[in-house]
């Protein structure tokens, strides 16, 4: 085969493939069509339909589909009897209707001489469809004679019976199909300006509210220029963005009040006036009176387009009073916006720059340190929170007034990317507070004292709240000095155990507790540089010692389990480590506390206080289980009572013990467990004249020791009957209260 041939049917082939696909684009396929067979319109294709055609009553509506690609759904717009954007899922629902309509009854082919009996003649509707290359009509006519619907014929041929629903979708009127939203294009993204334009009476003159972007953020523009808050703003631009028509008005409206609005909101958007590149852009609302039959609503129009119905309701958004659009917060920026801080207040100075983990500070005083992220954004935090006493719309030569005429202290947030800069300017001290001014801005503030200290940022305040690193399980050792009695608290084989003043099991739960804040001891906040009266630490109501024993978390490899890890020999070449922790005076916010020989206070979070008040010693040093016990003996004021367990019973002197007021006694025993340890003692200082002893001898294989005896006081003077009762083992220097349930019990017991 020759050149020749292989080109001339090379032409060929990209022939028949240009002409199969152009066919295949103006037609529809037979998947298009599979399994339509049983619908009202087998052959329609909603992504396939060009053009509607609506006609009912004096309605004539065409909506035409445009697409800028081919393959593109494109958008639906209204032809006749306007031009204009259609509603989008309107149209949808339309489609939607004719695609799912239901034949109910099947009638056949309908004669021209019984046209007019299903009133095709004179049609309540008639739908006219352009699917591809093919065009599909409906027709609908009168109500069927049973009362189940509405007849309908596809083209000039088979009838049917139909659902009601579809004569209703078919009989909408055009503005139904019509685009509700005023302003369907606006991209908020590009706001640059808002003004609101607005008259309370047709005499009166009318108020402007102008806002206007510049570096960053909106400003409420005019002789005098105040920073707008943002966020107001947007949300009035959002409204005329979301702003739709309840109805449109036909014809030429009249008595509106469209000639003299009661309100004008223009907006501004694309670039702006600063050598931007891009278009910009302006869009006018109108507002008139109130609507004809329709009280909650106003007439209006986009850019002097068609009078529309609004919701009076959706206008809200512009009635805010001036007062409403100031930005109230002394600063706005977030931690995500945060490039750097320079402060300069008093002499002294500090700057904040960001890293790649957090910030890095300096200052003129020489401190210099890395400050957590979450530390930074708290602070910023505070700041956003401060609620200004007073602000004043001044002029520039009034500024003098408030000690805010030229250069001076200030405090600048440098924004990152495109999230504008703050400087806040201090000026004059009054005996509450302090004035303000936010950058360039023609209004001072005045904040708080409290406030005014948050403005003024020190090295303290970027302390890492994070005051030791430590692991848990390196904790071996722990000293808290009370009231100048020592506890000391040491891990023997695994095991907490109180060594000092005497040795005690420990109660393991709590002191693992404690065990794990001394691990990870984290500041609420700093609050000083150094201790003050009001501080508590001069005599601390608690003092703290740690050791910790081998290799600190610091050296725990990323993505390494911390408790675990660690336990080779490198472990055991590291030397112990020691902090003190020193707790002074409580506040309602916290516990004052200094660590080690730093002099700074901070405030530690009040359950340091509450978790260590008591000691750690065992709450379960009185009880015993019922298996362990072997022989009871209760002495009080009414005598003693012996029993002793033979192996099968238990019994007195005088013979068996009644079984169930007996197994009650052991229950009482197992729960005489402590409520609260009270305060260690000397050994040798009783319970004087308790009201009930208790003599407990345990089986030889049970616990040490075998034997021991329980004093229980009497309960205090005035107290409640329920209250714990004052108790302690005669062989241990420690003071319990146990709960007065089992107490009772005890005293109680007859065998």
């Amino acid at each position: 085969m020759n050149k020749k041939i292989l080109i001339a049917l090379a032409v060929i082939a990209l022939g028949l493939l240009a002409y199969i696909g152009l066919v295949e684009r103006h037609s529809l396929s037979s998947g298009e069509l599979s399994g339509r067979e049983a619908r009202l319109l087998p052959r329609l294709v909603r992504a396939r339909v060009e053009q509607i055609t609506l006609d009912h009553a004096d309605q004539h509506i065409v909506i035409r589909r445009v697409r800028t690609e081919a393959e593109e759904l494109g958008e639906w717009r209204l032809l006749q009897p306007v031009e204009a954007r259609a509603d989008q899922e309107a149209v949808a629902s339309l489609l939607g209707s004719l695609d799912w309509a239901d034949a109910r009854r099947r009638l056949g082919a309908v004669g021209s001489d019984e046209s007019s009996q299903f009133g095709f003649d004179a049609p309540r509707a008639r739908v006219e469809l352009k699917v591809a290359d093919e065009t599909l009509t409906l027709t609908l006519g009168g109500a069927a004679a049973t009362g189940d619907g509405v007849y309908a014929r596809v083209g000039d041929g088979q009838a049917a019976v139909v659902g009601q629903d579809l004569l209703e979708a078919l009989t909408a009127d055009v503005g139904h199909f019509r685009d509700k939203a005023l302003f369907s294009d606006l991209d908020l993204g590009e706001l640059r300006g808002l003004s609101i334009e607005r008259r309370a009476q047709a005499d009166q003159p009318a108020e402007t509210l102008r806002f206007e972007q510049d570096a960053g953020r909106f400003w409420i523009a005019g002789d005098r220029r105040q920073m707008a808050a943002d966020g107001r703003v947007r949300e009035a631009a959002r409204a005329l963005a979301d702003l739709d028509a309840q109805r449109f008005i036909d014809g030429e409206a009249t008595n509106t009040g469209l000639d003299q609005p009661s309100l004008r909101v223009r907006i501004a958007l694309g670039a702006a006036d600063d050598g931007q590149e891009g278009e910009s852009t302006e869009q006018l609302l109108e507002v008139g009176g109130v609507c004809a039959d329709h009280p909650t609503e106003r007439y209006a129009r986009a850019d002097g387009g068609a009078v529309v119905c609004v919701a009076e309701s959706d206008l809200t958004a512009f009635e805010r009073p001036v007062e409403g659009y100031r930005q109230a917060r002394v600063a706005t920026l977030t931690i995500d916006d945060l490039g750097a801080v320079e402060l300069q207040l008093g002499g002294r100075s500090l700057s904040l720059s960001r890293t790649d983990e957090g910030y890095h500070y300096t200052s003129g005083g020489g401190a210099e340190g890395d400050a957590e992220r979450s530390v930074v954004s708290d602070w910023l935090s505070s700041l956003t929170h401060i609620a200004p006493l007073e602000l004043v719309v001044v002029s520039r030569a009034e500024l003098a007034r408030y000690g805010l005429s030229g250069e001076g202290d200030e405090l600048t947030l440098t924004g990152r990317g495109d999230a504008p800069s703050e400087r806040i300017r201090f000026g004059s001290v009054t005996p509450d507070g302090q004035w303000i001014r936010r950058g360039e801005e023609d209004a001072v503030l005045r904040v708080s004292t409290e406030d005014a200290a948050k403005l003024a940022l020190s090295s303290l305040d970027l302390r890492s709240r994070a005051l030791i690193d430590e692991r848990e399980s390196s904790v071996a050792f722990i000293s808290l000095l009370r009231a100048g009695v020592e506890e000391r608290l040491e891990r023997q084989d695994g095991q907490w155990q109180v060594t000092a003043p005497s040795a005690l099991p420990a109660d393991g739960a709590r002191v693992s507790s404690l065990a794990s804040k001394l691990a990870h001891p984290r500041a609420l906040r700093f609050v000083s540089e150094g201790p003050r009266p009001e501080h508590g630490l001069a005599a601390p109501q608690l003092v703290i010692q740690a050791r910790y024993e081998g290799a600190p978390a610091s050296q725990d490899e990323p993505g390494s389990n911390a408790e675990g890890s660690g336990s080779g020999g490198g472990e055991a070449e590291q030397a112990p480590r020691r902090h003190t922790l020193k707790l002074g005076a409580s506040t309602s916010e916290g516990v004052f506390a200094q660590l080690d020989d730093d002099p700074a206070v901070f405030l530690l979070s009040l359950e340091w206080a509450e978790e260590t008040r008591q000691p750690y010693a065992s709450r379960d040093l009185l009880r015993s289980t019922a298996t362990q016990v072997r022989a009871l003996e209760l002495t009080t004021a009414a005598g003693a009572i012996s029993l002793s367990y033979d192996g099968m019973a238990w019994r007195t002197p005088d013979g068996p013990a009644d079984p169930d007021r007996t197994d009650a006694l052991l229950e009482a025993v197992h729960g005489l467990r402590a409520v609260s340890i009270e305060a260690y003692l000397p050994a040798a200082a009783p319970i004087d004249g308790p009201e009930l002893k208790l003599e407990i001898t345990r089986v030889d294989d049970a616990q040490e020791p075998r034997h021991y005896v329980v004093d229980i006081a009497a309960p205090e003077l005035g107290a409640s009957p329920d209250a714990p009762r004052r108790a302690r083992r005669e062989d241990l220097a420690v003071e319990l209260l146990v709960p007065a349930g089992p107490v009772q019990t005890l005293l109680d017991y007859r065998p």
